[in-house]
């Protein structure tokens, strides 16, 4: 869900490469879960249906650039102190821009006086929000309802702090291990709930945590049969593995009736490392670039603010009484463009200088 449009300390094109087929494709997933979250807006209310998966390529994708990034670090020095505040510049400064978009249309809802009753809740959840953390059950109905994508960078922050402290220092074989196990445990959550399409709420935290284990462990491990050059060569590349992103995502909800959860379990476990996999050994063409590489800045920038950018969206279409069947032609755009304004005007910025003043000190 993160990209590394800038690089981090420590790393330099010398020392470390920048697979642009994976930051195209995180940034093909983000505009597929944006649709998502807005199918019902079209005829028939099915889009990208199965558009949730994305999120478990965006844990397995995690997994492989934390661990390619990071890894010999960690284990020549770096500390868990600057592993956490490197990843801190890296995240939060979206997650707060996010949650104050989500922040100011709630407060907005709360002052009709039909809703002033939530102003409370709205205030308590506000500091959670900017944090990424779950808000208390007694504030909302959901444990991430300001922005709720942020539930996944709530989970993967969990995990790269695991990774530092623990996951990095696992042999290959410990590793292989328990990304089996994750895996397992990954077949019971999809079976129990039908699909891995699991909601947030506050009683399926924990169910959360554990449906990022084994995309990103598996991430992680790719990276490593990666490094020693153990990975099978597979056909594909970017293409490719946009074009079977998209078909998987675009599945009906119902295309496997009883077995979606078989369906989702086959698509975490064998086509997303797939997917990566063959991205790892195949760059785009040079005459893609353009378009590509945007793809990669565009990806976090957009998952983290679509959601809220939502809200207002809806607000200005009603009050314009726009047709409910330009609303998604009309808001994909602007969102789109939204992104790219906040990545450029904001993100970037505010993470060059936090790494000068903050981490360049570490």
């Amino acid at each position: 869900m993160n990209g590394n449009t800038v690089p981090e300390p420590g790393m330099t094109a010398t020392t470390k490469r920048h697979f642009v087929s994976l930051d195209g494709l995180r940034g093909v997933a983000a505009l597929c879960v944006m649709l998502f979250h807005r199918r019902w807006w079209v005829a028939g209310g099915h889009l990208m249906d199965h558009g949730y998966l994305a999120v478990d390529f965006f844990f397995m994708l995690s997994g492989f650039v934390i661990a390619y990034a990071y890894e010999n670090k960690l284990r020549s020095g770096m500390t868990f102190g600057r592993f956490a505040l490197i990843r801190a510049i890296r995240l939060y400064p979206l997650i707060v821009v996010g949650a104050a978009l989500g922040s100011a249309y709630f407060l907005l809802h709360a002052a009709i006086p039909a809703h002033r009753s939530e102003l409370g809740g709205v205030l308590v959840s506000i500091p959670f929000a900017m944090l990424a953390l779950p808000t208390l059950p007694q504030a909302m109905a959901e444990p991430f309802a300001i922005n709720r994508p942020t539930w996944s960078l709530f989970v993967e922050i969990l995990l790269n702090l695991a990774y530092a402290l623990v996951i990095v220092r696992l042999s290959r074989s410990l590793l292989a291990a328990l990304t089996a196990l994750g895996f397992a445990a990954l077949a019971v959550l999809a079976f129990a709930y039908g699909d891995l399409g699991i909601s947030g709420t506050f009683d399926r935290l924990g169910v959360l945590l554990v449906r990022g284990c084994f995309p990103f462990l598996a991430g992680v491990l790719i990276c490593r049969m990666f490094a020693r050059g153990a990975l099978p060569r597979l056909p594909g590349g970017f293409a490719a593995g946009a074009l079977l992103l998209v078909i998987l995502f675009m599945l009906p909800r119902d295309f496997a009736g009883g077995l979606a959860w078989l369906l989702d379990l086959l698509a975490v476990g064998l086509l997303c490392p797939a997917v990566i996999i063959s991205c790892c050994e195949h760059e785009p063409p040079r005459w893609s670039l353009g378009f590509v590489k945007p793809l990669g800045e565009l990806s976090y920038p957009l998952y983290i603010i679509h959601y809220p950018a939502y809200y207002w969206f809806e607000i200005a279409a009603v009050r314009f009484h726009l047709p409910p069947a330009l609303w998604l032609p009309i808001a994909v755009p602007l969102i789109v463009a939204l992104a790219f304004a906040i990545s450029r005007a904001i993100d970037i910025p505010v993470r060059r200088a936090l790494n000068r003043r903050l981490a360049g000190r570490a």
